[in-house]
């Protein structure tokens, strides 16, 4: 009811317990074991400088995804990188959530 807790009690007012045991108090306020779930846990802590190097780092090419050389024709394999080669005057950081899972 809006405005009411739910025991009726209006706001303002107080309830009064004479607990008749320490046994009875602490069957109501017995500490419970607190499980926490894997999607509440505080992930690790990532600085931007994390992030953008970790961006920025080399990849190696495998077999599915090898570099064609225009020279000799082929498929090689190769590293690509990403780099920035100056910041702008404004760096827009785009902060999304993700989870990655093994499909396996």
């Amino acid at each position: 009811v809006h405005g009411e807790l739910e025991l009726g009690i209006d706001k303002g007012e107080y309830l009064c317990v004479d607990w008749p045991d320490e046994d009875a108090k602490d069957a109501v306020f017995r500490p419970r074991p607190v499980v926490q779930h894997e999607s509440t846990r505080a992930p690790p802590t990532l600085s931007l400088d994390d992030c953008l190097a970790a961006f920025s780092a080399p990849e190696r090419l495998d077999e599915q995804t090898e570099w064609y050389c225009r020279v000799c024709k082929a498929h090689r394999q190769a590293t690509k990188a990403v780099s920035l080669w100056h910041a702008p005057p404004v760096l827009v950081v785009h902060l999304k959530r993700f989870r990655k899972t093994d499909l396996a």
